[in-house]
Order: structure tokens, then C-alpha cells, then sequence
């Protein structure tokens, strides 16, 4: 399952590559936040009730898609940084080197993360995502053989 993030200020590329990929990957998306929402703010969701949504679907994801294609949307570096505490691989597309900048802009430890597949196109975001599940495949075969 694929969570796909990025800042509301891009929901209508965000729609895009979503409608573009899932067509190419057998696992679904299944991130909501750009399904409930017509251009912004939020229709007849809460803010309370559209975050604890997020929460819920970054929880239940396997890998995160974080589109960003500027380093503005400070929401979107938040579910990077909290997918990462859950100890889950993100594909970072466009993958772009962050600047830290003085009024708390994305944090250069998310840039330095072993989690993180760099794609530069959206070509290579398939090539990561296999490269992510294969991963994932030998981790859980470790985390096995250490609880025998």
C-alpha cells in the first residue's frame, strides 16, 4: 500500500501522477487527502478529522511517494519525517537537495536518511518502489531469522 504526499498548494499534480501511476504498480494508493478535496481548503472534513485520516492511512502504508517539487508545503515534510519514524522507506520524487533555511524549512536529517530512494523521474519512482519492496522483502526475511 502507497501513501502519496505533497503540499496542497500541488493537489492537482498530486492527482496526476496518482492517475498516472496506479495503472503502472499493482499495490493500491491509498493515501485520501487528494480525493476529498476541490482545489482548498477542506469541503465538509474537519481539520481534526482530515489529519487523524492522514495519520491513519500513513500508519496503515508500506511506502510514502513524496512529491515535492519545491521545498514549500510544510505539511508534506512532516508525514516524510513521520513515515521515516515508523521505519518506512520514502521515494522522494522530484527528488531535489534541500536548503535549510532560517524560518525552520525541511530538515537536512530527512536528506541524510537510509530510507530514502531518490527518483529524478517519474520512471525512476517505478524503479524505486520495486527497488523499496525488495527491501523491505530481505528485511522482513532478517527480522525472521533473528526471532528463530
Amino acid at each position: 500500500m502507497i501513501y502519496l504526499a505533497s503540499p496542497l498548494a500541488h493537489l492537482d499534480d498530486a492527482r496526476r501522477f496518482r492517475d498516472w501511476l496506479q495503472p503502472h504498480i499493482k499495490d493500491p494508493i491509498i493515501s485520501r487527502w487528494h480525493d476529498g478535496l476541490v482545489g482548498m481548503p477542506l469541503l465538509d472534513k474537519s481539520q481534526s478529522r482530515a489529519f487523524e485520516e492522514n495519520k491513519a492511512d500513513l500508519e496503515r502504508a508500506r511506502i510514502l511517494i513524496a512529491l515535492t517539487f519545491t521545498d514549500r508545503g510544510r505539511e508534506t515534510y512532516v508525514e516524510i519525517g513521520r513515515f521515516l519514524a515508523l521505519g518506512k522507506p520514502v521515494v522522494w520524487y522530484p527528488h531535489t537537495k534541500l536548503v535549510p533555511r532560517e524560518d525552520g524549512g525541511p530538515c537536512l536529517a530527512l536528506e541524510a536518511s537510509n530510507l530514502v530512494y531518490r527518483a529524478n523521474t517519474s520512471e525512476e519512482v517505478l524503479e524505486k518502489l520495486v527497488e523499496c519492496e525488495e527491501d523491505l522483502w530481505l528485511a522482513r526475511g532478517r527480522i525472521l531469522e533473528i526471532a528463530r
